[in-house]
């Protein structure tokens, strides 16, 4: 999925601002692959409940960050929460980008 908008509103903003992991701009950048590809994996969810979405990236600035989200349609997306990609996750994020075209 493209991202074309991303969806901030004071609820989101306060989370993300009382937990510090990361900005507006590093969301950014991952969600829309800015500097770098990201990855986009869908959780499963049961019947009825929000999809969500896990995107793996890095950051313009060089930080790896995993952004929660969920998709609100034509590519417009809702950020949840972040967090930084640990050892596992980093390792098969980059094996991922690895094995991409240049």
């Amino acid at each position: 999925m493209r991202v074309t908008a991303i969806e901030w509103d004071e609820n989101n903003r306060a989370h993300f601002a009382e937990h510090g992991r990361c900005t507006e701009q590093e969301v950014g950048d991952v969600v829309t692959s800015k500097c770098h590809r990201s990855r986009a994996v869908d959780i499963d969810r049961k019947a009825g409940d929000e999809p969500r979405r896990l995107i793996y990236g890095q950051t313009c600035i060089k930080r790896f960050l995993v952004v929660l989200v969920t998709p609100r349609g034509k590519g417009v997306i809702r950020p949840i929460s972040c967090w930084p990609l640990s050892d596992k996750s980093l390792d098969r994020y980059l094996a991922w980008r690895r094995s991409l075209p240049k």
